[in-house]
């Protein structure tokens, strides 16, 4: 049988059969519109995917920190055009402060 990925009413990914009119249920990808968002340590990993899920979800901004300004930067264009990348430690104060300028 054949699945696709769906999005259930938690937010959640699932594998669920096609519908029989070949469309996929989802839920709204919209639902972050209007929003901000701030993730720390999003060069890579969980970071990475949990900002790239945001701004598929709708969010207006997504601002992502990382240590590394050439693996950081490359995370930004993965991202797109509503990702700014702030380089940075969070373990620093100062870097944090970047974060609110």
């Amino acid at each position: 049988m054949n699945t696709a990925t769906e999005i259930n009413s938690f937010g959640a990914l699932s594998h669920a059969a096609p519908k029989a009119d070949g469309l996929i249920q989802r839920a709204s990808f919209k639902r972050l519109a209007g929003k901000v968002g701030v993730i720390t340590g999003a060069s890579t990993g969980m970071g990475l995917a949990t900002a790239k899920r945001f701004v598929l979800e709708g969010m207006d901004r997504v601002f992502i920190t990382g240590r590394r300004k050439d693996v950081l930067d490359t995370a930004v264009a993965e991202i797109g055009e509503k990702a700014t990348g702030v380089p940075g430690d969070v373990a620093n104060l100062n870097d944090l402060d970047r974060l609110y300028e």
